[in-house]
């Protein structure tokens, strides 16, 4: 009796290679656009607002800045204490070291 052959097909045999896709060059799709646009448009607004928030800090607080202002022109406060520090430095430090 004749053996009977197997219908079965190997994975070698016959098999098709399905074109593999690149998805490297494919355009965005309107939901991505959207949101990176959206991400886009925030930061300038976000760089404003630390700005101004900044800036009225420093108003706020110029009085750590501005020791006065003499003829039109500031002092700073580190100018002030250099002066301060480059007269009287030493006779206070050995005052100081004397109590």
């Amino acid at each position: 009796m004749p053996a009977k052959k197997s219908t079965k097909k190997s994975p070698g045999k016959n098999t098709r290679k399905t074109p593999k896709i690149s998805t490297e060059n494919m355009m965005p799709t309107v939901s991505e656009n959207s949101a990176e646009e959206k991400k886009r448009n925030v930061k300038p607004y976000i760089l404003i607002a630390v700005l101004l928030l900044a800036g009225v800090l420093l108003y706020k607080n110029k009085g750590l800045f501005i020791a006065g202002i003499v003829n039109g022109k500031p002092i700073s406060a580190f100018q002030l204490n250099k002066a301060l520090n480059d007269k009287y430095g030493k006779q206070t430090l050995e005052m100081m070291i004397d109590k």
